[in-house]
């Protein structure tokens, strides 16, 4: 897969989460059917994110070295209760974390948890930097 662009970088990380084909995750966890599990190439409006799982991709940072990228995994307390919504991103972490923060590409990974309000959801975010290879550094 071509870094040449952060556009691309974001198509790679989206292409390990989610399987467009087939419009599905490339992760599961036993307490979460797969149906309410939706992965976003970008930040969407809050009142876009229908799943009671979202996982979004969008580009945070960019230095004349890396790409930085940020994936954000939201459960929403609208859909189950605040205890199982908090016991899930628990499991979904590292479910995506092996699919994006373990692999030789991306990484390492760290995921910072808090309560978005305005959305009615816990979220946990990992910043992942992408070496470019756009040569605009040298």
């Amino acid at each position: 897969m071509s870094r040449t662009t952060v556009a691309n970088a974001k198509a790679e990380l989206y292409a390990l989460l989610w399987t467009a084909s087939t419009n599905t995750p490339t992760f599961s966890v036993a307490t979460v059917d797969a149906t309410q599990i939706r992965v976003y190439d970008h930040e969407p409006r809050g009142d876009h994110m229908q799943s009671p799982v979202s996982v979004t991709i969008s580009t945070a940072a960019m230095t004349p070295t890396e790409w930085t990228v940020v994936v954000r995994v939201y459960v929403t307390t609208a859909h189950y209760s605040a205890k199982v919504a908090q016991d899930n991103l628990d499991l979904l972490i590292p479910a995506v974390d092996v699919k994006i923060g373990s692999t030789a590409a991306f990484g390492p990974s760290q995921w910072d948890i808090a309560w978005e309000d305005s959305l009615d959801a816990f979220m946990a975010s990992c910043v992942l930097s992408v070496g470019r290879e756009d040569d605009w550094a040298m």
